[in-house]
C-alpha cells in the first residue's frame, strides 16, 4: 500500500499494515480477490467493526476506500 499524507510518502507491505491495524495478513491474496467466504460470518463481522470503527454493527458490509 502506498499513500501520501501531508506531502510524506508512506509505504506499507501487507504484513506491516496487518500489524498496525491489528488484523491478520494471512490469506491476503484471498481478500484481494474479494472472496471473503473463507473468513466465516463471525470473523468477517469482527473485522468490519474494527475497520469501520463502528463496534456496534450487527452485520458485515462492504466498505469503499473513499469511505
Amino acid at each position: 500500500m502506498t499513500s501520501t499524507v501531508n506531502d510524506h510518502d508512506l509505504r506499507f507491505d501487507v504484513t506491516k499494515l496487518g500489524e498496525m491495524l491489528g488484523v491478520p495478513s494471512d490469506g491476503f491474496d484471498v481478500h484481494v480477490r474479494e472472496d471473503k467466504s473463507v473468513l466465516g460470518d463471525e470473523r468477517l463481522l469482527e473485522l468490519t467493526c474494527k475497520l469501520a470503527l463502528k463496534p456496534h454493527l450487527t452485520e458485515s458490509r462492504s466498505m469503499r476506500k473513499g469511505k
